[in-house]
Order: structure tokens, then C-alpha cells, then sequence
């Protein structure tokens, strides 16, 4: 596959993308204003240990639209196929599960100081995890269901998406990068999807999404250049997750 360019429709059409604070998916998912007791919110938490925070303040306030945000729940994370079993019966739960897979320090390894982790949208809940200073955000989902190999053989077939669809592979397990154009030229918002076979095999059934948004401080105009370098920080993300949630035996 090679790199090319297409319109974030495209990606949008087939539900890849995830935008950060501004919702995911259809329909409303309503949290609560703080951040729940169970959350890691004490100040006793170990921001060494996977699930612990010292996220005192409400991240679903800080959302561009909090009525479909639900605040993140302190969850020991299932694993592999469970993880994929849990996400078929409660998707906000392993989307709480995603989001405790890696302890803060980890987070802060990555994001800086201070982050902030929530469950955004209905339809496919995703954990969503952002910077204190708004300008990098992760996303992690899962998909159910189809390989990966399903999904580059329809990015391939499409006349419009296989020019910006790239095979790549991260911690040693098969993945589709797709970034279009815009999302790349280093102005405004870029980002970058990763589809991953978690297993290591892209025929086994379900995939890994990990998608870093990039954006300029809040009230810059726009045009504003963006700190690419920034994203390097890819890999070393998808790895720890994978690591976590997909461990080899």
C-alpha cells in the first residue's frame, strides 16, 4: 500500500476516526461532573501502577461535548480474547479497560504532566486520553469482529482509500497506518490512525485502533503550525498497549 491523500470523509465513512474531546460515535453517553470515587482520584493513588491516577479534576469538563462523556473508572483491564469478549457485551466497560491498561506515569511518559482520561461516544465507546495542555490526544478502541486483513483488503479495493493506507508493522504484529494529506502537513490538526492485529496474525478476528491527534493550543487562529516531533511518541504508545492488553505467552 502506499501513502497518498484523501478527504477525512472517506475515513469517517468507514468509522475510523476518533476525534479526541468532541465525541465519538452516535447517541449520548452521560458520566457524571468528577470523577466518581473509584476513579484513582485519591491522593493516595500510585501513578506507578496500571489504573491508578491522580486525575483530580473532571476530564468529561473539559470535553467539547460532556453529555457524551463519561468519566474514567478505575477497571482491571481483561486481556486478549476477553478483552474482546467484554467489549461484545459492555463496549463502555472495555473502553474503562483500556484506558487503566497503563498507569499514569506511563500516560505522563508520553502526554507531559497531568492527563486526562475519559470514555467518549455510544456507538463504539473508545478511551480517550489527552494531554494537560490539550494538544495531544490519544485515542484507543477496539474492533470486533473483523480481521484486520478485512480492512486493508477494503482500503485496497477502493480506488479512493488505498492511496492513503500504508502496511507497517509495530512491536512486531502486522498494522494499516492511514493519514491523509492535511492530517500530515504540519498546520492545524494532524493525526494519524493505527489499525492493529493484536494477536500478530491479520486473519485472526479483531483489531486494535490507536489514533494521536495533534492540534494548537486552544484560541490559536488557524493555520497555526503544529510540534510534529510530538507524535514520535506512536509507537512507543501502541507498544505498552499491546504489551498490557495483548500480552504473548
Amino acid at each position: 500500500m502506499n501513502r497518498r491523500t484523501v478527504s477525512a470523509g472517506a475515513l469517517l465513512t468507514l468509522g475510523l476516526v476518533l476525534t479526541g474531546c468532541t465525541g465519538l460515535g452516535g447517541g449520548k453517553l452521560t458520566g457524571p461532573s468528577q470523577p466518581p470515587p473509584d476513579s484513582g482520584s485519591a491522593s493516595t493513588a500510585d501513578p506507578t501502577k496500571p489504573g491508578t491516577t491522580e486525575q483530580t479534576e473532571s476530564g468529561c469538563a473539559r470535553s467539547a461535548k460532556p453529555a457524551e462523556c463519561a468519566e474514567w473508572t478505575d477497571t482491571t483491564p481483561e486481556s486478549g480474547d476477553k478483552l474482546f469478549a467484554v467489549r461484545q457485551q459492555d463496549p463502555v466497560a472495555a473502553a474503562q479497560m483500556l484506558c487503566s491498561s497503563l498507569p499514569t506515569a506511563t500516560w505522563e511518559k508520553y502526554l507531559g504532566k497531568k492527563v486526562y482520561r475519559v470514555v467518549q461516544g455510544e456507538s463504539r465507546p473508545a478511551c480517550v486520553v489527552s494531554a494537560g495542555d490539550d494538544q495531544l490526544v490519544v485515542g484507543v478502541s477496539l474492533l470486533g469482529g473483523s480481521p484486520l486483513a478485512e480492512y486493508v483488503a477494503r482500503y485496497e479495493s477502493d480506488a479512493t482509500l488505498a492511496p492513503i493506507a500504508d502496511g507497517i508493522t509495530v512491536a512486531g504484529v502486522p498494522a494499516m497506518r492511514t493519514a491523509n494529506k492535511a492530517d500530515t502537513d504540519g498546520v492545524d490538526v494532524d493525526r494519524e490512525d493505527l489499525l492493529l492485529a493484536p494477536t500478530g496474525t491479520a486473519t485472526d478476528p479483531g483489531v486494535l485502533h490507536v489514533q494521536l491527534t495533534l492540534r494548537p493550543a486552544r484560541g490559536k487562529p488557524q493555520g497555526t503550525p503544529v510540534d510534529r516531533s510530538r507524535l514520535e511518541v506512536r509507537d512507543a504508545i501502541t507498544t505498552d498497549l499491546l504489551k498490557a492488553l495483548f500480552p504473548k505467552n
